[in-house]
């Protein structure tokens, strides 16, 4: 027998013990001013048994009727990650959404370190093995780049329409560049930069331009 079926017959059996031992309400009227309070006590209790056994038959035996223990939660987050799943939304950040910011990021700092002239930094977001264009040697294509931008008073880079996808530690970003530098001026190029990342940072293996 449930707990609410042992309340329901313990309510009716406490309601025949009144009745016997109060004939007279079956005979007169009931006098709500005087019994009005009983009444109340009478449903506040039955509220307060119904809710235990409604929480005792929600719950297995030990457990808290008022507060979940860290089973129960761990499992409720358990059920709600699977549902989830099924109706297509993943329970945790967007791995993919971040490593395509982080990429974002990188090629801003890339793009400051180049208008800034810091050109430690700047060749420093090439990957080791990073291939230099016209078949040049990195250490010849870095001092290339420095003769190159060395030269220049002010740099100023712009880019526009730029586009990421990344998957797992490689991205490719493709975007439209500005480049200005004194009285030198290009601008459209068209650029893909490839990526690849080791470690805990973003690396250039790979640039590409199109005017």
């Amino acid at each position: 027998m449930s707990i609410v079926e042992k309340a329901v017959n313990k309510l009716q059996a406490e309601q025949q013990n009144i009745i016997r031992a109060n004939p007279e309400i079956l005979s007169s009227p009931p006098r709500p001013e005087k019994s009005g309070w009983k009444k109340l006590l009478a449903v506040g209790g039955i509220g307060f048994i119904l809710g235990a056994g409604s929480n005792a038959i929600l719950h297995k035996p030990g457990e808290s009727l008022f507060f979940s223990p860290p089973a129960l939660q761990a499992k409720e987050l358990k059920e709600l990650a699977n549902s989830a799943q099924v109706l297509g939304v993943s329970p945790s950040p967007d791995t993919g959404n971040i490593a395509r910011q982080q990429a974002m990021n990188f090629v801003d700092g890339w793009v400051k370190a180049w208008s800034e002239k810091d050109l430690d930094r700047y060749l420093y977001a090439y990957a080791p093995e990073f291939e230099p264009p016209a078949g040049l040697t990195r250490a010849a294509w870095e001092k290339q780049r420095r003769n190159r931008l060395g030269k220049y008073h002010k740099i100023e880079i712009k880019l526009s329409a730029m586009a990421v996808v990344a998957k797992g530690d490689t991205a490719t970003v493709e975007f439209v560049q500005s480049f200005t530098a004194d009285n030198f001026s290009e601008d459209g190029l068209h650029k893909r930069l490839e990526l690849r990342r080791q470690g805990d940072r973003w690396m250039i293996v790979k640039e590409v331009s199109q005017g």
